[in-house]
């Protein structure tokens, strides 16, 4: 693993990977000319462990803020699925820009490094992005909607944006993996909003007694304990920092430009997270509730 200090996720739940598949991504990824830094091999390393020949995390959960490991980290995961492991991949977004986006800056990867030899076709018709690779495995990129993928299967889904997935999204991507037995999805996002509902039903599983088989890498400030405006926490919420990709000025400026509310959320991953508890309150208050329980 790369030997420049990063900052550890504040919240991590993962297994204790034997890192092959792990070194397997970072190889595809320096053939095509990427350097991973320790953050983004500490999600491939921890994502990828295979106990049992099944993955050790089937569910996978990255949350980040954004432009600091998840675009290029799930890219490689996806190039070393359908390369190194056969499979085939979805890779959703709520916006079709972002969407768009990462086809574009995948295709640029493939088609600019050794990849390209492994590339059969590139599908560019909108709205059927797809690359398909000289062993038949498949790349297909898609926005979310509740009628999305339902016809397609996969190996490994990509929920990208994934505060912004709803139940009927999620009703229509989660079952293109039930027919393939060694599936994984990856839910990614850059915090929490208040519509995160599905995301946030995720973290609770990860910080609850029994996760079960998945893994959660949260890198984001606590709003109770820490102090917001300390640009430590800054740099322990942005593994970017440490890998030279963003720097502290520029956090400054964003602080300045956003706001204190604005920075936590985008910045530090702070903003609050959905809650039923706290949200039935909004309708009834608790005493009303007790009140009409007890009738």
């Amino acid at each position: 693993m790369p030997s420049t200090p990063f900052p550890s996720p504040r919240i991590i739940y993962a297994p204790e990977g034997d890192g092959i598949r792990g070194r397997q991504a970072a190889a595809v990824a320096a053939l095509g000319g990427i350097q991973l830094d320790g953050a983004q091999r500490l999600v491939l390393d921890a994502a990828c462990d295979r106990r049992g020949g099944k993955w050790s995390a089937p569910t996978v959960g990255v949350i980040v803020p954004r432009r600091n490991l998840k675009s290029i980290t799930v890219r490689i995961r996806e190039l070393a699925g359908c390369l190194c492991w056969g499979e085939n991949a979805i890779h959703s977004a709520h916006e079709w820009r972002t969407v768009s986006e990462q086809f574009r800056e995948t295709v640029e990867l493939v088609q600019g490094s050794p990849l390209k030899r492994y590339v059969a076709k590139i599908r560019f018709t909108g709205g059927e992005e797809c690359i398909t690779f000289t062993n038949g495995s498949r790349l297909r990129f898609m926005n979310r909607s509740k009628e999305s993928a339902r016809s397609f299967g996969a190996d490994f889904l990509a929920l990208d944006e994934a505060h912004a997935v709803t139940q009927d999204q999620a009703q229509a991507l989660i079952p293109v993996l039930a027919d393939h037995p060694d599936s994984q999805v990856w839910w990614l996002g850059h915090g929490p909003t208040p519509g995160a509902w599905e995301l946030a039903r995720l973290r609770n599983r990860a910080l609850s007694a029994d996760p079960g088989r998945m893994a959660w890498l949260e890198w984001s400030a606590d709003p109770e304990t820490d102090d917001l405006e300390d640009e430590d926490v800054w740099k322990r919420c942005n593994p970017a920092e440490a890998a030279g990709r963003l720097s502290v000025e520029k956090m400054r400026e964003e602080r300045a430009l956003l706001g204190a509310a604005g920075f936590a959320a985008e910045r530090l991953a702070a903003a609050p997270w959905p809650s039923e508890e706290s949200g039935a309150w909004g309708t009834f208050t608790e005493a009303e509730w007790q009140a009409m329980i007890e009738a």
